[in-house]
């Protein structure tokens, strides 16, 4: 986690959604393991999916950055296609379990 950290913020200026994304996955885990109480309650399983929305919206505008090189002719075919697959897979497998 440090050397995540350290590399996001030695990389704040030319990436500054990597930074964004971490500090909001570190302030949403909060919830799901204690360090945030909200209430009594007896598990934390309701807040599970809040960590994942960042991560989410990273991959999303990742895939927009990626479509629109390949639209604009960036991407060599063979890597667009690949991507393509990959991505495929991906939400397959993610709507799978």
């Amino acid at each position: 986690m440090i050397a995540i950290t350290a590399t996001l913020v030695a990389l704040r200026r030319r990436w500054p959604a990597g930074l964004a994304v971490w500090a909001y996955y570190a302030i949403g885990l909060g919830p799901v393991i204690g360090i945030i109480h909200s209430g009594h309650q007896l598990t934390h399983d309701r807040y599970s999916y809040l960590p994942g929305v960042g991560l989410a919206l990273l991959f999303g505008g990742v895939a927009g950055v990626l479509a629109r090189a390949a639209a604009a002719g960036a991407l060599r075919p063979l890597l667009t296609w690949a991507l393509g697959v990959a991505g495929v897979v991906w939400i397959t497998g993610l709507a799978w379990s």
